[in-house]
């Protein structure tokens, strides 16, 4: 085709996009096409119109052709990038978070062996060449009308398209898939239109999510060692080994995930708090929350002598999980490898074989253990151990799949009682969130796009000693969800869940368990659903209404009850209570209280933050000071200085009036470094760049010293802060830059202001 069409056809682009994506919800999503649809592409059409007489009105090579050719290739492809993943998971999807799916090596094998997935991947790969084949034959067959077309003509039908389409958006009931602007804007910002944030309309909601009825309690005989099992992709049914068999263990039969997302379930294990809420998950940024502040579950057993390891099958890059584990205070993390390897990762058998091992190491050493196996066995497309090749449905896979995860379960829990180590060892499995079948979901091209029950109730086993498990009958119907997880584990170790963490524990035969639970989809902020104690549940549908079912009667959600306005109202106030509990957690996850300390003695240095991966802690009962050792991980030989780091998240507003921050350490060398070229350093860093200010110690070990750093608040840094009052910076401590032992008494703080 002629150069000189090409702006026309990228302009005639612009509404044939908008018009595939609502063909697209309308086919994959039955979104009905009403007389709303009729004006879906207006806004487009406006845009179409300008970029058109600007092609009709000037000569090619004149700059304004240039720019406008420019523009219109960044809307055209940008709006190709958001409107696919939109049509096809029915709701904006962000930008960051399709870039993460689709380079992850796993995810294109999963989509590339899974027709309905396939399908759809090579519609939206050769989608937009096909548009702009179609619009570059528009642009052709109407090139006699363009230079009919005055500039002066374009811009008012520019405008009364604009107008149109902002006056139906106003006038009409329009589906959310027609309001293109600010969805497209979402796509490229957090994920999707802002679902109802409005303050929590039931004070009893919020105080039943806020955490247990009941008081806390710790055990009167802690276990020694916890394990925890993740079991990916593992929906409880009658009929599946993890509900069937294990007569030995504990079954909690109503416990729900979050989101049928893995990360989410991980968020919730690790900070003891509902998972975000955003599409593009916390773990993305978990840099910008003080996560510690209210006690990640392994830096809560780190601070009490616990070593504590992920071992896991998945690549540790996927969603971030790396820094998310970092985050939390996990001294080990490890990505499980051996000589066969499945789409996404080896069998879980030397996942288990790796849990069975570092446990023993623990128990040799002396030091208590939390480990926390996470298998991948069971994901889509369902090619494990016992069904690799097999032919049949994915269903059949799926099947074959649980039961040879199951006996890998089975031979690692019977090792360990032959060695003795159930005697004091508890062993937590459960599914990190469900499975949808196409027959399961009416059509719903993403598993996680609902809350059905399929996707998100999971089976939950539990192997305690007699002592802890006194009074819980099985299997028990309580109503729980995994974010109850970390709270039983810290009762059970006798260490003590943090006031923070909204968890109850499943092992408290007083706890009555949750009077409901709230589930969210993966990808759609507005779709929520409420499951009560009682069995009635109550989801938003897509028309803005709610849909509700009787899960004693109706387990598979067949037949929806006939509408309830009390309790559609009562469900909607209970979503919006959770969200508000939700996202107080993740807005800021600084203590207020705790933000104002400035001096940290003893075992108040335990309140400080997060301590490197590459440091081990433990208190020195009769001084109260804390010696820190450097570990033998073996990513802690390369040296890096911030795995050797105390960080502490200041509040912004703390600082954006200061010039400086004075850090003040009572610190004793415990070892000399033998050899040393040079006297050790403490350094000290103020938000993410890598400046340091460094200050000499003397090289005497034995006796304690005073080392005193003031850090400038730079220009630069105090303009970010005062933009975003509300935020955090972190103050990163290096106490010695040498991997060695050492001692500290105290940290003292003082902000220097101009």
């Amino acid at each position: 085709m002629p150069r000189r069409d090409l702006l026309p056809a990228l302009a005639l682009a612009l509404p044939l996009e908008k018009l595939v994506l609502v063909a697209a919800l309308a086919w994959m999503h039955a979104t009905p096409l009403d007389a709303g649809s009729a004006l879906a592409a207006l806004g487009e059409t406006g845009a179409a119109l300008l970029l058109l007489a600007v092609a009709a009105r000037t000569p090619h090579g004149a700059p304004a052709r240039r720019a406008a050719r420019g523009v219109a290739w960044l809307l055209v492809i940008g709006t190709w990038l958001a409107v696919a993943p939109w049509g096809f998971a029915g709701t904006v999807v962000p930008l960051a978070l399709v870039w993460s799916l689709t380079t992850s090596p796993a995810i294109l094998t999963t989509a590339a062996s899974q027709s309905e997935l396939l399908v759809p991947l090579l519609a939206w790969l050769t989608g937009l060449p096909a548009v702009l084949a179609v619009a570059m034959g528009l642009a052709s067959a109407l090139r006699p009308l363009a230079g009919r077309v005055t500039w002066t003509a374009a811009r008012s039908g520019a405008v009364a398209a604009a107008g149109l389409g902002l006056l139906a958006a106003s006038l009409l009931p329009l589906p959310g898939h027609l309001l293109a602007g600010p969805a497209l804007l979402a796509a490229l910002g957090d994920g999707g239109p802002a679902a109802d944030r409005a303050t929590a309309a039931d004070p009893a909601a919020e105080r039943e999510l806020s955490g247990p009825s009941v008081p806390r309690r710790v055990a009167a005989a802690p276990v020694r060692d916890v394990l925890v099992v993740v079991l990916e992709s593992v929906r409880w049914e009658p009929q599946s080994p993890f509900v069937r068999d294990f007569p030995d263990a504990l079954h909690f039969e109503r416990v729900y995930a979050h989101q049928a997302r893995s990360v989410k379930t991980l968020e919730a294990l690790l900070f003891g708090i509902y998972p975000s809420l955003a599409p593009e998950t916390a773990a993305f940024s978990i840099g910008q929350y003080a996560v510690d502040s209210d006690g990640a579950l392994p830096s809560l057993l780190r601070a009490h002598g616990f070593g504590t390891s992920y071992l896991g099958a998945m690549d540790l890059r996927f969603e971030n999980y790396k820094r998310a584990l970092e985050a939390s205070g996990m001294d080990r993390i490890e990505r499980v490898t051996g000589d066969r390897t499945l789409t996404w990762g080896v069998p879980a058998r030397r996942v288990f074989a790796r849990a069975a091992e570092t446990l023993a190491a623990g128990r040799a050493a002396g030091q208590r253990q939390l480990v926390v196996a996470w298998t991948t066995e069971c994901h889509r497309p369902y090619d494990s151990a016992a069904s690799a090749g097999t032919s049949g449905s994915d269903r059949d896979r799926y099947h074959a799949c649980q039961a040879s995860l199951a006996d890998a379960l089975r031979e690692l829990v019977d090792d360990l009682a032959a060695a003795g180590a159930l005697r004091d060892t508890m062993v937590v499995a459960f599914g990190d969130h469900g499975q949808l079948f196409p027959e399961d979901r009416g059509g719903e091209p993403v598993y996680g796009q609902n809350v059905r029950e399929q996707a998100l109730r999971v089976p939950l086993l539990l192997w305690a000693p007699d002592g802890l498990r006194a009074g819980v009958a099985t299997p028990d119907r309580r109503l729980f969800q995994l974010v109850d997880v970390p709270a039983t584990i810290a009762a059970a170790t006798g260490v003590g869940a943090p006031d923070g963490w909204v968890g109850r524990d499943l092992l408290d035969p007083a706890e009555p368990g949750r009077g409901f639970v709230v589930l969210a989809s993966l990808l759609d902020g507005a779709t929520l659903g409420v499951v009560e104690a009682s069995g009635h549940k109550v989801a938003t549908s897509r028309d803005g209404g709610v849909v509700a079912y009787d899960l004693v009667h109706d387990p598979e959600e067949k037949q929806p009850l006939p509408q309830n306005g009390v309790a559609a109202e009562r469900a909607r106030a209970r979503m919006r209570s959770y969200r508000a509990v939700a996202d107080a957690r993740w807005s800021s996850r600084v203590n207020p209280s705790v933000a104002q300390e400035r001096t940290f003695r003893g075992a108040a240095l335990d309140r400080f933050g997060r301590v490197g991966v590459c440091l081990h802690a433990t208190t020195d009962a009769a001084s109260g000071a804390v010696r820190y050792s450097p570990s033998d991980l073996r990513r802690c030989r390369k040296g890096k200085v911030r795995q050797r780091e105390l960080v502490r998240s200041l509040q912004a507003d703390v600082l954006a009036a200061a010039s400086a921050l004075r850090v003040e350490l009572e610190l004793r060398l415990d070892d000399a470094a033998p050899g040393a070229a040079r006297a050790p350093r403490t350094l000290v860093r103020l938000g993410e760049r890598d400046d340091l200010v460094a200050a000499e110690l003397r090289p005497e070990h034995g006796a304690w010293q005073t080392v005193r750093v003031t850090v400038p608040v730079s220009d630069e840094l105090r303009a970010r802060l005062r933009a975003a009052p509300a935020g955090t910076v972190d103050l990163g401590i290096t106490p010695i830059d040498a991997a060695l032992p050492f001692s500290l008494a105290s940290i003292h703080l003082d902000v220097v202001t101009p």
